[in-house]
């Protein structure tokens, strides 16, 4: 959506599991069963967990701030403390954690689909059928609980994901470069197209919100939607969400849909080629990935927020630079993604930091139960009923310097709880995903 880089929805992984890619050394298991806690990839987990507090910094945005403000780019907090606090999360979190996250998922089919061949069995099957339950989830998440799901989305792309699942990490490397150059090509096509407007098409007339009519029916939407989200009644919130909903997915249809389904695909590459089941042998496979994602990262990230300060949607020209800056986010935002997971990866490799790193291991492990918490303690928080019958009404009251500060704190908080399920109860999965995984398996699954 609109903000300096195309305001969009970071969401986790959801539990799509990592495992040791060893053939069984004794009997070959009748069936695919649920991965184990001692089959799992640590640093994995560790990136899940960190990747979780750029989602929620992202999402918070969307309570602190009247979306329709969001999306068309009109100022609505004035303080620097809270207008510099917008442009940090614009120009290092925006997009790059639902990229991490996409990026998982493709790794975590091409891991169930390497440990489901070692052992002899099918899993075409099994995927359908997360997707499946995955898709309910979303379903329900997106109608009744927060408008910026993306769990529908990945369900759905994670349908299409079979197709390519046969091909060489050559040929994966190839679509998901294809992928993404349409995409870079399209917005930059696009932003030619707005610019040779701005030349061709009378000043007064303006862009698509460049009149003062059209702008103040935004302003007005803003002002009904802010009502609503504090005082209204549960189930007209979820009339308005189930509007909102149908836009989010037209933006995901043309925006983030096919950016995250080129990180399927990378992940895919990944998860075949053995980058993560072959550490420390592939640590220098990671150096240079870092490398790489610190330059083009960073160096991109500069150039986009330039372009991005003149974007607006009140004029051709803005329109423009907006589409200019989203063309070149398609290439930043995977780099610093990368630069964020690999020196994650190479800390992790410190015997003095992993203790620390891994207290991240085990939010990771839960990241679909966290995911919801975080909408259901956020929805809670900012508006005025929930569907627990009640919430503080505190939506567009709390800037988004508060905003990171408060995304700070519930995430700390889920830390602790993530350590306790499982360290101090003993516990295998989050509630979450025990219900996937039972749903998905037809059977109860033991949570000890």
């Amino acid at each position: 959506m609109g903000d300096n880089e195309g305001r969009t929805y970071d969401v986790p992984d959801l539990e799509i599991s990592p495992v040791e890619l060893e053939a069984p050394k004794a009997t070959v298991s009748p069936q695919v069963e649920p991965v184990q806690p001692e089959e799992r990839i640590a640093v994995v987990d560790v990136l899940r967990g960190f990747a979780l507090l750029g989602i929620l910094v992202v999402n918070i945005q969307f309570y602190t701030t009247p979306t329709d403000k969001l999306v068309y780019n009109i100022v609505y907090w004035q303080e620097p403390l809270h207008v510099w606090a917008d442009r940090i999360v614009s120009w290092f979190f925006e997009m790059k954690f639902y990229t991490l996250f996409s990026f998982l998922f493709g790794f975590g089919m091409a891991i169930q689909m390497l440990r489901a061949e070692a052992k002899g069995r099918p899993w075409l099957g099994l995927h359908y059928r997360r997707m499946i339950v995955l898709l309910l989830i979303g379903l329900f998440h997106a109608f009744f609980i927060w408008m910026g799901d993306i769990l529908v989305t990945y369900a759905i792309l994670g349908c299409l994901l079979p197709l390519f699942s046969r091909l060489s990490p050559r040929w994966l490397l190839v679509a998901a470069a294809c992928l993404l150059g349409l995409l870079v090509m399209l917005y930059a096509g696009g932003a030619l197209l707005l610019g040779l407007a701005s030349v061709l098409v009378p000043a007064d007339v303006g862009g698509p919100w460049g009149t003062e009519g059209a702008l103040q029916q935004v302003l007005q939407q803003a002002r009904e939607q802010t009502r609503i989200y504090r005082e209204g009644t549960y189930w007209e919130i979820t009339a308005l969400r189930a509007r909102e909903v149908l836009g989010v997915y037209v933006m995901v249809l043309f925006f983030q849909g096919p950016h995250v389904f080129a990180m399927f695909l990378l992940g895919l590459y990944v998860g075949r080629t053995g980058w993560f089941q072959r550490l420390p042998e592939t640590l220098p496979w990671f150096q240079r990935a870092w490398l790489v994602g610190l330059l083009l990262g960073v160096g991109g990230t500069i150039v986009t927020a330039i372009l991005q300060h003149q974007a607006n949607f009140q004029s051709f020209s803005g329109l423009a630079w907006k589409f200019a800056g989203v063309s070149l986010a398609f290439v930043t935002a995977p780099a610093l993604s990368c630069f964020y997971a690999t020196s994650l990866v190479l800390l992790h490799q410190l015997s003095k930091l992993r203790p620390y790193l891994d207290l991240l291991a085990p939010v990771g492990r839960m990241a679909l139960t966290n995911y919801l918490a975080q909408s259901l303690i956020c929805s809670t928080l900012f508006y005025g009923s929930t569907i627990f019958g009640f919430g503080f009404g505190l939506y567009a009251r709390v800037g988004p310097a508060y905003g990171i500060l408060l995304a700070l704190a519930i995430w700390l908080v889920q830390v602790v709880w993530s350590n306790a399920w499982f360290r101090n109860l003993g516990l295998k999965f989050g509630p979450m995903e025990w219900l996937w995984r039972t749903l998905t398996y037809g059977h109860w699954q033991p949570m000890r």
